[in-house]
């Protein structure tokens, strides 16, 4: 299966300083784009967001061959998400300026996409493998934003 971001958080940021820090000119692009699942962009914005961002996919073997490489060069096991941003700086070739890649998730929340790329499960953190050991608690509340507000807040420390 491959693995779908949906809109990331920061793309309403992107448009809106592509777009000259116009809030109205993005709310309203957002707003629009969240009904019609479609966005069209001024040429003004475009020509900025292309300025300032190049855009390149990773496959999932790309991805899974991005994770291996890195495994076998340097012996660190990397995330999918961090193998797409390494498979996305290969493909922009030598750039003038160094390319900085920020690891966003670690590789034992996805131990099947590492296991496939590199032959073996990432090591579980010890805070991970402690938490496996709590006990499970399940609450099961209405639909109802107060109610679920209401019961977070209980819990919360004084």
């Amino acid at each position: 299966p491959s693995m779908d971001i949906q809109v990331a958080s920061n793309f309403e940021r992107a448009l809106f300083e592509a777009a000259g820090r116009d809030s109205a000119w993005t709310a309203a692009a957002m707003a629009d784009f969240t009904r019609s699942r479609r966005l069209a962009l001024p040429a003004a914005v475009l020509e900025n967001l292309r300025a300032r961002y190049s855009a390149f996919s990773s496959s999932d073997e790309e991805t899974k061959t991005a994770i291996a490489s890195i495994h076998k060069l340097t012996g660190r096991i990397i995330d999918p998400h961090t193998a797409v941003g390494m498979a996305a700086a290969l493909k922009m070739g030598r750039p003038a300026s160094p390319v900085v890649i920020l690891s966003t998730a670690h590789p034992a929340k996805f131990p099947e996409a590492v296991a496939q790329a590199i032959g073996m499960p990432p090591p579980e953190p010890a805070a991970l493998s402690a938490l496996r050991k709590l006990p499970e608690r399940v609450e099961i509340l209405a639909n109802s934003p107060s109610l679920i507000k209401n019961f977070i807040f209980s819990r919360l420390a004084p």
